[in-house]
C-alpha cells in the first residue's frame, strides 16, 4: 500500500510521459546556451570592430569663407574690403602605426575568441551530458528504490508477525521499521532530486519542457594516446597556450615599435598666383593626402586709392617637414616591457606544465573509473548467482519471499551501479578529451 501511494505521488510530481527525451534534442541547443552564445557574440563583435579598424578615417571637406576689412589709421572705416575663401580636402589613404597595431591586436583577439567558442562548446557539451545522465540515473534508480522499499516492507511485516508471536525482540522490530523508514525516505528524496535535476538540465540547455523520461545515451569511447604522447600536442594546440603565445607576440611587436626611431616626415608642394594659393601635402607617419586651395572672391576699394601698380607674380615650391625625436623615454619603456615579456614567458612555461599535470590526473581518473566499471560487471555475476541460489531454495521451501525480494533488489541495484560506473567512465573520458584538446579527433559530432 505504501509503495502504491509513493508511485502515485511520483507520477504526479514528476509527470512521467509515455514518450522520452533524447540527448540529441538537448545537444541541439548547444549554441543557445549562455556561455556559447556569449562566445559567439564576442566573435561577431570583434569581426565588426575589425571591419571598422581596417578602413582609414572618412574623407573630410572643409570650406572657410573670410571677410577682411582694411582701414587707414586716419581714414574712414572699410576703405578696402576683401572677400576670400579657403577649401581643403583630406583623403586618408592608409593606417598610422598605432592604428595598424590596434588592428593587428584585434585580429589576434578574434583568433582567441574563435578558440573560445570551440572551448565553450566542448565544456557545455560535457556539462549537458553530465546533467542529462544525472537525470537518467535518478530515473533508473527509482524502480530500484521501489524494489528495495518493497523488500523492506515485506521484512517489516515478517518481523511484526514474529514479534507478535514472541520470536523476536522489540529492538529487532524497531530496526526493521527503521530500515523501512530509511528506504521510504530515500525513495522520496529520489523523486525530489529528479525534479531538481530536470530543472537544472532545462535551465542550462535553455529549454522549457515539462519533465519527461529520458532515453538511454551512451558514448562510443575511442582510444586516446597516453599522456606522454599528448604533451607535445597540448603544448601546440591548447587554446590557453595559443592565447598566451599570441599575447607574447603582441608584446614583442610592441617592444619593436617602441624601439623604432621617432621620425616623422611630411612633404608639401605648393603654387601661388594672383591671390590664389594651392597646395598638396602628404604625411608618411599617418598616411593622409590633404589638398588646400585659397582664392579671392571680390575686393571693394583699394588702399592706397588708385595704387594698382604692383606687378603680378607667381611662385611655387616644396616644403619638407622632418621631425626627429630623441626616443629616450620610449627606450626606458621598452626596458620595462622586456621585463614583462620575460615574466610572461615564464608564465607560459608554468601554464604548459600545469596543463600537462592536469591531463595526467584526468587520465589516471579515467583508468580508475574503468576499473570500477569492470568490477561492477563482475559484481553482477555474483549477484545473479546468489539470486539463482535463492530461487532454488525458494522452490524447495527453504527460504522466505523476503530473501527473494532482497536478492532481486540487489541484482537491480548492481545493474544500476554498472550504469553509474559506465557514465562516470564516459565523463572521465570526456574530461581527458577536454584536457588534451582531443574532442575533434574523438569523432564526437556536435
Amino acid at each position: 500500500m505504501k509503495r502504491s501511494v509513493l508511485l502515485f505521488i511520483s507520477i504526479i510530481l514528476f509527470g512521467i510521459q509515455s514518450f522520452g527525451l533524447d540527448f540529441q534534442t538537448v545537444i541541439d541547443q548547444l549554441n543557445e546556451t549562455f556561455d556559447v552564445k556569449a562566445a559567439l557574440l564576442k566573435v561577431e563583435g570583434l569581426e565588426k570592430e575589425i571591419a571598422a579598424l581596417s578602413n582609414p578615417e572618412d574623407f573630410n571637406f572643409t570650406l572657410n569663407p573670410t571677410v577682411k576689412v582694411t582701414s587707414q589709421e586716419t581714414g574712414a572705416f572699410g576703405e578696402e574690403i576683401d572677400l576670400s575663401g579657403t577649401t581643403s580636402f583630406k583623403i586618408p589613404i592608409g593606417l598610422s602605426a598605432p592604428e595598424r597595431e590596434k588592428l593587428e591586436n584585434t585580429i589576434d583577439s578574434l583568433v582567441i575568441a574563435k578558440e573560445s567558442v570551440i572551448t565553450a562548446r566542448e565544456k557545455m557539451y560535457f556539462k549537458l551530458y553530465s546533467l542529462y545522465q544525472s537525470v537518467w540515473l535518478l530515473q533508473e534508480e527509482e524502480p530500484v528504490l521501489a524494489m528495495e522499499l518493497r523488500a523492506a516492507e515485506n521484512y517489516s511485516e515478517i518481523m511484526d508477525q514474529r514479534f507478535t508471536s514472541g520470536a523476536v525482540s522489540l529492538v529487532s522490530l524497531a530496526a526493521a521499521e527503521a530500515t523501512l523508514q530509511e528506504r521510504g525516505d530515500e525513495y522520496s528524496r529520489n523523486i525530489l532530486r529528479q525534479r531538481l535535476a530536470w530543472f537544472e538540465l532545462m535551465f542550462n540547455a535553455d529549454l522549457n519542457m515539462i519533465p519527461e523520461s529520458l532515453e538511454k545515451k551512451s558514448l562510443e569511447m575511442t582510444d586516446i594516446p597516453k599522456p606522454p604522447e599528448l604533451t607535445d600536442w597540448v603544448e601546440d594546440n591548447h587554446p590557453l597556450v595559443k592565447a598566451e603565445r599570441i599575447k607574447l607576440n603582441q608584446m614583442k611587436k610592441s617592444i619593436e615599435e617602441i624601439k623604432k626611431t621617432d621620425l616623422d616626415i611630411s612633404i608639401k608642394p605648393f603654387v601661388n598666383y594672383g591671390g590664389h594659393s594651392a597646395s598638396l601635402s602628404y604625411t608618411f607617419s599617418d598616411p593622409e593626402l590633404t589638398a588646400a586651395y585659397s582664392f579671392p572672391v571680390y575686393t571693394y576699394g583699394e588702399i592706397p586709392a588708385g595704387s594698382g601698380s604692383s606687378s603680378s607674380t607667381w611662385n611655387t615650391g616644396v616644403t619638407v617637414n622632418i621631425s626627429l625625436g630623441s626616443n629616450r623615454s620610449d627606450l626606458f619603456n621598452a626596458d620595462v616591457e622586456e621585463l614583462s615579456l620575460r615574466s610572461a614567458e615564464a608564465g607560459l612555461s608554468y601554464l604548459i606544465e600545469s596543463l600537462s599535470l592536469e591531463l595526467r590526473s584526468s587520465y589516471q581518473q579515467l583508468i580508475r573509473n574503468q576499473g570500477v566499471y569492470d568490477q561492477a560487471k563482475r559484481n553482477l555475476e555474483r549477484s545473479l548467482d546468489n539470486k539463482s541460489i535463492i530461487e532454488t531454495k525458494m522452490g524447495l521451501g527453504q527460504t522466505s519471499e523476503f530473501e527473494l525480494l532482497e536478492a532481486e533488489s540487489i541484482v537491480s541495484r548492481t545493474e544500476w551501479k554498472i550504469e553509474s560506473a559506465r557514465i562516470n567512465t564516459e565523463l572521465s573520458w570526456l574530461k581527458v578529451l577536454e584536457d588534451a584538446v582531443w574532442f575533434s579527433k574523438a569523432g564526437l559530432d556536435f
